[in-house]
């Protein structure tokens, strides 16, 4: 959909690779934080708010962009 590949692109320029790759295993391949915890050497709760400081951001600037 446009929203996909609106949010898609705002993540590619505005997420580390990191960052974008922990978002998309989670909500789009549906990953635990423990199996995120485990491939990227980091603990579910440290997942955890790498996926939620990206969805914010993402947020953010979804919302401004559709507002300026």
């Amino acid at each position: 959909s446009e929203i996909f590949h609106r949010v898609e692109r705002l993540a590619a320029e505005h997420l580390s690779t990191r960052d974008r790759e922990i978002l998309f295993r989670r909500d789009r391949d549906e990953w635990s934080f423990e199996d995120i915890a485990e491939h990227y050497g980091t603990t579910p709760a440290n997942a955890r708010l790498i996926v939620a400081r990206a969805r914010q951001k993402l947020r953010t600037l979804y919302t401004k962009q559709n507002y300026d």
